[in-house]
């Protein structure tokens, strides 16, 4: 048994240079963000910001995010950055319309998202004189 700075190491000598070498497993490997992007393109950010403020006819500096369509839109947003545009949570959340978000909650935002965008849009319609959701 070898003493460490870690904690105590079963084993010889012998064994420290593979123990070694297995906990800097990391080193020298490129980083998750290239393995991502090499598997797939990914169109440019300002692109995919575009379109969206085309789209929307909205400025994305602009939007009210104390409005329940101000979220939406900014969670729209959040899955186009994210599918289309190969950003990383960490990337996003450095946007300053989404500072306001913690990055643990992106990923929760982003599915739910996605799976609203997915599923149906405009299969579901809102009646606001009684508040109930019912189907077209």
């Amino acid at each position: 048994m070898i003493r460490s700075k870690v904690g105590a190491i079963i084993g010889g000598e012998e064994s420290i240079d593979r123990a070694q070498r297995l906990t800097e497993r990391r080193s020298g490997r490129e980083s998750i963000e290239r393995r991502r992007s090499r598997g797939k393109y990914f169109e440019p950010v300002e692109k995919v910001v575009g379109e969206f403020e085309r789209m929307h006819g909205v400025d994305m500096d602009k939007l009210d995010m104390s409005t329940h369509a101000g979220k939406r839109l900014r969670a729209e947003l959040l899955v186009g950055l994210r599918a289309r545009g190969g950003m990383s949570y960490r990337e996003i959340v450095k946007m300053d319309l989404f500072a306001d978000i913690g990055m643990s909650s992106l990923g929760t935002l982003y599915r739910r998202s996605k799976r609203r965008l997915h599923a149906g849009k405009g299969a579901m319609q809102h009646n606001c004189q009684n508040d109930k959701v019912r189907p077209q």
